[in-house]
């Protein structure tokens, strides 16, 4: 069975770019919840998205679901800031072995807010409204800390430091999977 991973963290905190760099560099697959809910054409969930709110669970999960179950089983899959809350942890956990997956490790970037928020300036996008980014960090602490939690007691967490460089981070969590002997 191939291995499933999440990487976690705050807006900002680099989770889309290093799931795409560790994904290319293993010949595994990754998408993010943010890339689904764009590519799915549902506009309200778009426009509820793009202001920072999280679209309805159901939707994000069936769809993750949908995702996860379309690759192929002999390859890793590097899920990036999902789950979201603890109902979709739960749920993955019913489901993942359906596709015979299931999540072996959580990497959780950690970086300071005042960081991050240097790095979402750069980063430009449209739905980075500083009413978006407030939104955003608030639901970490509320909805997203807790599913880090919930592994955390299952043993499956690993937090690495998110500053530094982008090449800098990703050798920090390539050794991590290997000393999981997941990479």
């Amino acid at each position: 069975m191939a291995p499933v991973i999440t990487i976690m963290g705050n807006i900002g905190s680099g989770k889309s770019a290093q799931a795409k760099l560790i994904a290319a560099e293993l010949g595994w697959e990754t998408f993010s919840t943010g890339q689904l809910i764009r590519e799915s054409g549902d506009k309200e969930v778009i426009e509820a998205h793009n202001q920072g709110e999280l679209a309805p669970t159901e939707f994000v999960q069936q769809m993750i679901l949908d995702k996860v179950q379309s690759i192929d089983s002999s390859k890793g899959v590097i899920l990036d800031g999902s789950p979201r809350m603890l109902e979709e942890a739960v749920r993955y956990d019913q489901d993942f072995p359906k596709f015979c997956r299931k999540l072996n490790l959580v990497i959780v970037l950690k970086l300071d807010k005042e960081e991050a928020i240097n790095r979402l300036k750069l980063r430009g996008r449209v739905d980075d409204t500083p009413e978006a980014i407030a939104s955003r960090f608030e639901t970490y602490e509320t909805e997203v800390k807790p599913v880090i939690n919930r592994y955390k007691e299952a043993g499956i967490v690993r937090e690495v430091d998110g500053h530094g460089s982008v090449e800098e981070v990703k050798a920090r969590i390539l050794k991590v999977l290997n000393d999981e002997h997941l990479g």
